[in-house]
């Protein structure tokens, strides 16, 4: 179990602008922390930060989109959590939670891949659902297909195909149609090094909810080594 007392990855200096060059275990983290900073369970923020991790180590946008997710969650995620009825899913805001919609949709892969198509949305920043389907085409040996607005992609075991990566990376909201996918119409993407450069801007957002999960320090827990900072482990 994570520790919401151990301080985010080292950010940058309070003067620093530009970008900021991190690595994908601190990115990991810090999505991490940032979520569950913005009202996500454990169990979300989780998977919140292997989502950013993920699109990263493919040099996609992933800690981008899950800043400006968090932002417009903040506070809310019941709310943006997927209500499914039948092939329709929805929520009680409007748009939906990337991040609990990709989840769901790992839950379903199977019902998926046999044919079971799902209507969504709208999803906010889906390019956070692209890692949720890859994983599932990995773990079930499928392909994997999302559409909508332009969006055409194919999750497949080896790795995400898309028709146009910059399209998908545009979109802040769009309706999606996930089904079996039966041709990956391109070669799959492949991840990079295990350093990625993310602006200064972005990082700031995700350090902010971020510093919502530290547990100020009291007399009694730094007499026992806990509080904010303490940096012990689960």
């Amino acid at each position: 179990m994570s520790d919401p007392t151990i301080q985010s990855p080292a950010g940058p200096a309070d003067d620093a602008t530009g970008a900021w060059q991190v690595s994908l275990a601190e990115i990991d983290a810090m999505g991490r922390k940032a979520a569950r900073g913005a009202g996500f369970s454990w169990g979300l923020a989780e998977e919140a930060g292997r989502a950013a991790r993920w699109l990263a180590a493919y040099r996609l946008p992933g800690p981008e989109a899950l800043a400006a997710a968090l932002t417009e969650i903040d506070g809310a995620v019941r709310q943006y959590a997927p209500h499914i009825d039948g092939a329709l899913w929805r929520s009680h805001a409007g748009p939906l939670c990337p991040v609990a919609t990709g989840a769901a949709l790992s839950d379903r892969a199977d019902r998926i891949a046999e044919g079971a198509a799902c209507a969504l949305g709208p999803v906010l920043h889906p390019i956070l659902v692209v890692p949720f389907l890859c994983r599932a085409a990995r773990d079930i040996s499928c392909m994997i297909a999302m559409e909508g607005n332009g969006i055409r992609l194919v999750a497949t075991a080896e790795g995400p195909v898309a028709f146009d990566w910059r399209t998908l990376q545009a979109q802040a909201r769009c309706r999606l149609t996930i089904g079996p996918g039966f041709e990956a119409f391109g070669e799959p993407l492949r991840p990079g090094p295990e350093a990625r450069i993310v602006s200064v801007s972005v990082w700031r957002v995700l350090d902010r909810f971020a510093q919502r999960t530290y547990v100020p320090a009291t007399e009694a827990s730094r007499q026992a080594g806990a509080g904010a900072g303490a940096g012990n482990r689960d």
